[in-house]
C-alpha cells in the first residue's frame, strides 16, 4: 500500500508540475517524453519494489508461489525494454 500511495504522490506531483508549472521553452514532443518518463520511472519501481516484496514473502511461506513474484519482475522489466524503445526512436522527432 506504501508503494502505491508513493505512486500516486509522484504521479500528481508531476501532473501539478506540468499543468501549472510548464515552461513554454520545451517543445511538445520533449514535454510528453518528461512527463511519461517519470510515471514509467514510478512505475518500474514501484513494481519492482512489489517484485522483492512478493520474492520475499513467498520465499518464507508458499515456494510454489513464486512464479507469480517472477511474473511481476517480468512485467518491470518488459516496461523498462518498451520505455528505452520508446525514448530511442521519439528523439528524433523533436
Amino acid at each position: 500500500m506504501l508503494t502505491i500511495a508513493m505512486a500516486s504522490l509522484e504521479l500528481a506531483d508531476t501532473l501539478i508540475e506540468e499543468e501549472f508549472n510548464r515552461e513554454a521553452r520545451m517543445s511538445h514532443p520533449a514535454r510528453i517524453r518528461r512527463v511519461l518518463s517519470r510515471f514509467l520511472v514510478v512505475v518500474v519501481i514501484s513494481l519492482a519494489i512489489e517484485s522483492l516484496v512478493a520474492t520475499f514473502k513467498f520465499v518464507h511461506d508458499d515456494p510454489t508461489q513464486l512464479l507469480k513474484a517472477a511474473s511481476i519482475g517480468f512485467a518491470a522489466a518488459t516496461l523498462l525494454a518498451a520505455w528505452a524503445f520508446f525514448i530511442k526512436f521519439n528523439k528524433p522527432s523533436e
